[in-house]
């Protein structure tokens, strides 16, 4: 018995890879102050970039003071990023973990909707 596998006979693809550090600071809120901890953040795109990455923050994201670092990182690398903050496009209460939210497919489908990706 013989098996191929489905990759024998797939053209080769080329990715670049890449990681960095974002550097911590201290924040203040609701009159607490709290340490936004060192990020290591890796990345992988292919050669050829066809399509722009759209990264989305959140209005509760731990991480989303670090997004505009990693987009301009992405555009640094020859990568196409674009940021977008959900909240200035109506959407609240969600946290880092959009995929988890209880709202996450209403989120996919405005999403789909009105980026690039209705195109």
């Amino acid at each position: 018995m013989s098996f191929d596998h489905p990759w024998s006979n797939a053209p080769l693809r080329s990715i670049r890879r890449g990681h960095f550090w974002i550097p911590g600071e201290r924040v203040a809120r609701s009159g607490r102050t709290y340490q936004h901890a060192p990020m290591y953040e890796e990345w992988e795109a292919p050669e050829q970039v066809s399509h722009p990455y759209l990264i989305v923050t959140t209005e509760a994201g731990d991480f989303a003071a670090a997004k505009p670092h990693t987009a301009a990182f992405l555009n640094n690398a020859r990568a196409s990023a674009a940021l977008m903050h959900l909240p200035d496009h109506g959407g609240h209460g969600n946290r880092h973990g959009l995929i988890c939210e209880k709202n996450s497919d209403a989120v996919l489908v405005w999403l789909a909707l009105n980026t690039e990706a209705s195109a």
